[in-house]
């Protein structure tokens, strides 16, 4: 058993879950104006959607009122400063109800709407009651990963979402023998499709990922291993050869305002799910962005354990703080402690010449925002907290028969590693590749592309890597990580006399790509496969190009006619947990807490 230590975020997410009743009197009593009456406190009001389109009727209900008389606004949270959008008295019920019917514009453009409930003049320097958001026909409120079957084929399809959702989408593929593209470019070249926000997105999201297993899987077929983790590429790999699901620890959301950010964990809290945001800016995506973090394990999670029969949960993040993106500043308006349930912390990731003008031309409200002090904390998109380990763990120990183990690493680049050296260490057990047993290549996978199932196919060991350090730097390290996880299952093997893939598209890391093949054949390498960078990586069979999970789909689909991908992928062995952590116990930076 793994001795963690319970803090006061696991007493509150009990609390939670019993008493969400008093939870949401007591988060609405803080926001009213001082010298508010008490009653009003129970007062809270909502619309009867998260999402709606220009035309459609927007219907908003209120309860609890003690007044004859409120004053409902609705305030733009996307446009700067105050804009008011409508302001209308309401007249209460006997029974403490009130309701306004809205219908929306058909010129009405995408924004996200406060509900405000106030005097005759909204306080918007306050949190809002509610908000929702209007938006144009197929926006997403969640990340989607839809199936298509292609030639009698599954092809997985991820759209929205980033690296945590990435991990689900490549999980799922590998546990079903199906390809998987990274996801749906916005527009050439560039990244995912905006999931915007509305007041459900997290529990949406973890809805969505639960649906998904269930689907592909069956709702009761036992499964042995359960992965819970961020967005690491290593974690496809992992989940590969152990046969896991990935449930990630956060979801990535698009927003246009920290009030929004707050209005979402608050009704995460009603439904009983534990969890604080970190809100920045990504380049490849137009609006702000906020990982929405669960601090708990939430009851879907748990339920989905219990049900497939797991045995093992294995717990993987990095828990450094010194490198990544950590630079923060808490909003101190709310919280007042480090990760606590509700709070939010502004990210300063360092990837713009400015990072306080990229904020601030995304973030509408940010000027208004009560910034604590710079502070560094788990890096934002990979990174695990100290209290998101120790309740994650707990929660899987109080409320699911399987074990626990937390696999972290103070440095982010050695769970990267963990890819290389879980293939080679697969490889190995299964006696290498059909035909010779040996390595045939290194794939260089930048963030974030990468077919597990193809690559071990093809005899290849990956290397995952962030595009966007220098190449002469990608390539040694490449060299000699592969080299010395080939030495330790393949001893004798040169990595530099085998092939090596450069796997970068249009869209992912296409740019650098010709500088790192450069650098390679400067240490050495001299047999090179490489991709057609002016591709995107985006399946899509209808536009006429030819990007890499189609290139991998008709290989493997030629393989399977031939019956020979069946009879080698049925041939091949798992690992199992025991194996697997034998082998990251030899690797530098990785710490492993098992369960016992």
């Amino acid at each position: 058993m793994i001795t963690l230590t319970r803090k006061n975020t696991w007493c509150g997410a009990l609390f939670i879950l019993v008493r969400p009743s008093l939870l949401m009197a007591a988060m609405l009593f803080a926001h009213l104006p001082q010298g508010a009456e008490p009653e009003r406190a129970a007062a809270y009001c909502r619309a009867d959607r998260g999402i709606y389109q220009p035309g459609d009727t927007v219907n908003i209900s209120c309860v609890g009122l003690a007044q004859s008389t409120i004053y409902l606004h609705l305030n733009s949270l996307t446009q700067r400063g105050a804009e008011e959008i409508r302001s209308e008295a309401l007249t209460v019920s006997g029974e403490g109800l009130a309701s306004l019917s809205w219908s929306i514009a058909s010129t009405a453009r995408d924004e996200a709407i406060g509900i405000f409930v106030a005097g005759s003049s909204p306080d918007v320097s306050r949190p809002p009651a509610a908000f929702f958001r209007i938006a144009g026909p197929g926006t997403l409120d969640t990340f989607r990963i839809e199936i298509e079957i292609y030639d009698s084929q599954p092809v997985l399809l991820l759209n929205g979402g980033l690296s945590a959702e990435y991990t689900v989408a490549k999980s799922a593929a590998s546990l079903i023998g199906a390809v998987a593209h990274s996801w749906n470019p916005a527009k050439p070249g560039s990244g995912p499709a905006p999931v915007v926000s509305t007041p459900g997105f997290l529990g949406k999201s973890i809805d969505e990922t639960v649906r998904l297993y269930d689907s592909l899987l069956g709702a009761e077929s036992e499964i042995e291993n359960v992965i819970i983790a961020p967005g690491i590429p290593s974690i496809p790999y992992i989940s590969r050869v152990l046969g896991a699901p990935v449930l990630p620890i956060h979801f990535l959301v698009s927003v246009d305002s920290i009030r929004e950010v707050e209005l979402m964990l608050q009704t995460a809290l009603v439904e009983g799910l534990s969890a604080y945001g970190t809100v920045g800016y990504d380049t490849s995506l137009p609006m702000a962005v906020a990982w929405i973090k669960l601090l708990g394990l939430p009851g879907p999670y748990a339920d989905f354990i219990e049900r497939h029969k797991v045995k093992n949960v294995i717990l993987l993040g990095a828990t450094g703080v010194d490198d990544g993106e950590t630079k923060a500043r808490l909003v101190a308006d709310g919280a007042t402690d480090r990760y606590e349930p509700g709070s939010i912390y502004i990210m300063y990731p360092g990837t713009a010449d400015d990072d306080q003008a990229a904020l601030e031309s995304k973030i509408a409200d940010i000027n208004r925002a009560n910034l604590g002090g710079v502070e560094r904390i788990a890096d934002w998109e990979s990174g695990i907290a100290p209290q998101q380990m120790q309740v994650l763990a707990g929660g899987v120990e109080s409320r699911t028969s399987a074990a626990i183990t937390v696999i972290v690493a103070d440095q982010l680049i050695h769970l990267y590693d963990l890819a290389t050296y879980t293939v080679a260490a697969h490889m190995r057990k299964n006696n290498g590749i059909p035909g010779d047993g040996g390595i045939r290549g290194i794939v260089l996978n930048p963030y974030l592309i990468g077919y597990p199932t193809y690559e071990h196919w093809l005899g290849n060991i990956p290397y995952v890597y962030w595009q966007g350090n220098p190449p002469e730097l990608i390539a040694n390290r490449a060299f000699e990580v592969a080299q010395a996880a080939v030495t330790r299952y393949f001893p004798g093997e040169d990595i530099r006399s085998k092939e090596v893939w450069v796997n970068s598209t249009r869209n992912f890391g296409g740019f650098f790509a010709p500088a790192i093949v450069q650098s390679l054949r400067s240490i050495g390498f001299s047999l090179f496969r490489e991709n057609d960078y002016s591709f995107d990586e985006n399946w899509n069979r209808e536009d006429g190009a030819r990007s890499q999970s189609e290139l991998v789909f008709d290989a493997l689909l030629w393989a399977r006619e031939n019956r020979q991908f069946e009879l080698w992928e049925n041939s091949l062995e798992r690992m199992t947990l025991s194996e697997l952590l034998e082998v990251f116990s030899e690797i530098p930076g990785i710490e492993i807490t098992p369960s016992s």
